[in-house]
């Protein structure tokens, strides 16, 4: 966890302050980008951003051990699921089938869930859309405990869903009652 923790989600929050500072440069005009530059910011910051957020989700959604969902959230993922236990292995096959990022998601304008899988930074998976439970399936979230069993690595991490994170997240889209 460490070494994911301080290279990939280090080296993208430093990446992605290094290009904030750049544009806020620009807009202070001490220094100008040429039009290269710009794009090729431009699509990094989508990316160092992105990577930055996701691996956030991921390791705030993660508890020493997995709490029960609460109402709210198991009630929905029920009704689009059939079960929790169906959603798990919808969400397991979402993440072996994944080269960077599964997630079980919510979308703020129809209220339903998804698992989706997004294999690059810049593109998100489904406009508007909020991560609920965040698996990094890239080797390096995994390779040093579980070499190539991604696996095995997607079926321990359920058990260290933090429900009660993924149900605060649910609730701040849906207005769920508590």
């Amino acid at each position: 966890m460490a070494p994911h923790h301080t290279a990939h989600y280090g080296g993208a929050l430093k990446a992605f302050v290094g290009i904030e500072k750049q544009f806020e440069e620009q807009f202070a005009k001490t220094k100008v980008l040429d039009a290269a530059a710009f794009e090729t910011l431009q699509r990094q910051k989508s990316s160092r951003g992105n990577s930055v957020i996701l691996h956030e989700l991921y390791f705030d959604g993660l508890a020493l051990k997995a709490n029960d969902p609460a109402p709210a959230i198991r009630s929905a993922i029920e009704k689009r699921f059939g079960s929790i236990e169906k959603w798990a292995d919808d969400f397991l096959a979402s993440a072996k089938a994944a080269a960077g990022w599964a997630m079980l998601v919510v979308h703020p304008v129809n209220g339903r869930l998804y698992n989706l899988i997004s294999d690059e930074h810049a593109h998100g998976p489904l406009w508007m859309s909020v991560p609920l439970v965040v698996i990094d399936t890239y080797e390096h979230a995994f390779y040093i405990d579980y070499q190539n069993r991604k696996a095995d690595y997607a079926q321990k991490f359920l058990q260290f869903i933090d429900w009660s994170e993924a149900n605060r997240r649910f609730q701040s889209v849906t207005k769920q009652p508590k």
